[in-house]
């Protein structure tokens, strides 16, 4: 391709038989992207692995950053790159409850239309939905910062050590609208969370979406991070 100028403006001349890939999801493209804002951005830009481990001893120190690390440097250079970072969860914000309604072929979130009625932006309504997911948000903290995480299925299992159909059906929690005692338990444990930049944030507005959660100490015979059996 040819960058010209055309009436005071930049251009890209190329063939009809070019393709143009803008941002695709791969490590290089993140690369490529440090390079170029380098010069712009006053922090480092941090050296990222994306090789994932399978051994959870090895994993849960990929990329370990503090969250003042995290927290300064510019989300878009970091697309496929996962993180992790020794926090406490110091609050969950309840005022949207703690789990949600689900598109029963895309899990999507629904959005209310009217009293009775949800849809999917994909799918259309859905008359009556009977898929319901975790979605937690809350706030971690380590020495050097606090920072919005949102935990979706797998992971708020993880999180909390007691998968969703358990904590409904079983122990009997199903008011979205208060948190469950198993949930509030969690607040002020230290943890190690692997987790990524949210797919549309921004440097003025960073949240981070969790992957994973281990315990400081992982036993010899574990080596993934798994949710609570059922």
């Amino acid at each position: 391709m040819k960058v010209t100028k055309y009436q005071g403006n930049l251009q890209l001349t190329a063939t009809p038989a070019s393709y143009i890939y803008i941002n695709p999801d791969i490590p290089e493209t993140a690369s490529m992207t440090s390079g170029f804002i380098l010069r712009a951005n006053q922090n480092p830009i941090l050296k990222i692995q994306y090789q994932k481990d399978k051994d959870a001893g090895v994993e849960k120190e990929r990329n370990k950053f503090t969250l003042i690390d995290l927290l300064s440097q510019k989300p878009g250079c970091y697309g496929g790159a996962q993180f992790t970072c020794k926090a406490s969860l110091v609050r969950i914000d309840d005022s949207r409850g703690w789990f949600y309604k689900a598109c029963n072929q895309c899990r999507k979130k629904l959005q209310r239309r009217g009293y009775t009625t949800f849809a999917c932006e994909d799918h259309g309504a859905i008359a009556k939905p009977n898929n319901l997911y975790y979605l937690i948000t809350a706030y971690m903290a380590d020495e050097t910062a606090e920072a919005k995480i949102v935990f979706f299925d797998a992971t708020a299992a993880m999180l909390i050590q007691t998968d969703f159909n358990t904590m409904t059906n079983q122990l009997g929690f199903s008011d979205s609208s208060a948190l469950p005692a198993p949930l509030s338990e969690v607040i002020g444990q230290t943890k190690i969370f692997q987790f990524h930049y949210t797919r549309f944030c921004k440097s003025s507005a960073i949240e981070f979406a969790a992957d994973a959660v281990f315990e400081e100490t992982i036993s010899t015979t574990q080596t993934s991070a798994q949710p609570l059996k059922k």
